[in-house]
């Protein structure tokens, strides 16, 4: 058995694990995430969308 992450109706991430971590997000952008439990070659339908939003975008400064 395995999970797939989905944004709208793009598949982000699949795992075996009931956890992941996200990458390649956009900084500052809403997302409305889903999940579906995969059995072999069949596919749930998609869980309650959770609402997320990423934060801005993180500016270290130089001390040049």
């Amino acid at each position: 058995m395995s999970f797939r992450v989905y944004s709208g109706n793009t598949s982000l991430d699949q795992v075996e694990t009931t956890y992941t971590t996200l990458t390649k997000l956009e900084p500052a952008t809403k997302y409305l995430l889903s999940v579906t439990e995969i059995e072999g070659t069949d596919e749930s339908d998609k869980s309650n969308i959770v609402e997320i939003t990423t934060l801005g975008r993180l500016i270290i400064p130089t001390t040049k």
